[in-house]
């Protein structure tokens, strides 16, 4: 009936055998045979999911269910002290306005994951229902109120300015646990949502540098689980000082692939477009790599940023575009002035191996690519 995968167990809250709701699932099942063409797991799922709508906590449990899903989706795991300050992060409180407690989210739970006695971490018990929520339940209401949280939680003051060392980080996280997870989804939340408008949210989340540092900070650090397993990723790599210091609005604007409202709307009230980062990149430069922000790369040429500045590496915005942008915007850094003529061997000898339509259209304006060693015959 399920191919293999199991249907989603029924929850405590499905106990009395003579509800409403409890009939509907144990008709499904009564009324399934080989021949039958109704999609029975499909319709059992909906059916719990009906249930859970109509439950008196349905706005927690949805919102825990949607963490579950999306983090598994994503190569991240959750525990009930994530998912703790997740709903705090949404707004969501108990019928009194009080905060859930851990107890709560674990017995909400429950019945649809298994949890680790050891981590405490979270797994969906059925595929079948993960794969029902992502495609049937979790629209972009969902992802909107998912990006709007996190804006909100990443300007807190109680984790804000960035951490002075690996020690310090990991108290950090340990006492956040849902902040690594919040910094490094926000930027492909907004980017699979790019009708959406964030430009009160990213104001306030700027309003001071301190959150733009602890934000970069933190989606760069090693996500925390527990003690030994961060000390030993971090044994092996201080992710606490990889990220980039001295980001201005435009810097972040640029980084999330911005709209021209937003763009606009920075440089309006006079934020510095040729404002260098401590590796020297302006805004454009960091617009420039990034795959489908062609329309933030035109906006900041629109505003005059300069094309031919250089970072810390020599490299101007063309170079980045040209390796790990896209065509549209080598089009139209090129058309604004960008210099072909300086673009280095390595630079397009990279561009060959990982953007051949942007080798293609160069070598149409006359540019010379190198072409890759050929690799020796074993």
């Amino acid at each position: 009936m399920a191919e293999g995968r199991f249907l989603p167990i029924i929850p405590t809250w499905f106990s009395n055998i003579a509800s409403q709701r409890n009939a509907v699932l144990l008709s499904l099942i009564e009324s399934w045979s080989p021949n039958s063409s109704v999609d029975v797991p499909r319709a059992f799922c909906k059916a719990l999911v009906n249930g859970i709508e109509a439950s008196e906590h349905s706005d927690m449990i949805l919102c825990l269910l949607y963490y579950l899903v999306y983090g598994e989706e994503n190569g991240y795991t959750f525990t009930p002290s994530m998912l703790w300050e997740a709903l705090i992060a949404w707004g969501i409180r108990d019928k009194d306005y009080t905060v859930f407690t851990l107890t709560q989210i674990s017995n909400a739970c429950a019945s649809f994951a298994f949890i680790d006695s050891q981590t405490e971490v979270m797994k969906l018990r059925s595929p079948l229902l993960l794969d029902y929520l992502r495609n049937e339940v979790f629209d972009d209401k969902y992802h909107t109120r998912h990006i709007r949280a996190t804006f909100l939680y990443l300007t807190r003051g109680d984790h804000e300015g960035a951490c002075r060392s690996s020690q310090e980080l990991k108290e950090r996280l340990k006492a956040h646990p849902f902040l690594c997870y919040a910094a490094r989804t926000l930027a492909p939340s907004l980017a699979a949502l790019p009708s959406l408008s964030y430009d009160t949210d990213f104001l306030k989340m700027t309003t001071s540098h301190r959150s733009v540092d602890s934000y970069l900070q933190a989606a760069e650090a090693w996500p925390y689980i527990d003690e030994e397993s961060y000390d030993e990723f971090e044994a092996e790599e201080e992710r606490w000082r990889c990220y980039t210091r001295g980001y201005t609005p435009l810097h972040l604007a640029a980084h999330f692939g911005a709209r021209e409202t937003l763009i606009q709307l920075l440089v309006d009230r006079g934020d510095n477009i040729e404002a260098q980062a401590a590796n020297g990149q302006t805004a454009l430069h960091i617009a420039a790599e990034i795959g489908d922000s062609s329309h933030t790369v035109k906006r900041l040429l629109e505003c005059e940023a300069n094309v031919a500045a250089v970072d810390e590496d020599g490299l101007t915005p063309l170079a980045h575009a040209i390796v790990y942008g896209c065509l549209e915007s080598v089009r139209l850094l090129i058309s604004h002035g960008a210099d072909i003529n300086a673009l280095e061997e390595e630079d397009l000898l990279e561009c060959y191996r990982e953007k051949p339509d942007i080798a293609e259209f160069l070598v149409g304006l006359g540019v010379g690519m190198p072409e890759a060693e050929s690799e020796p015959e074993e």
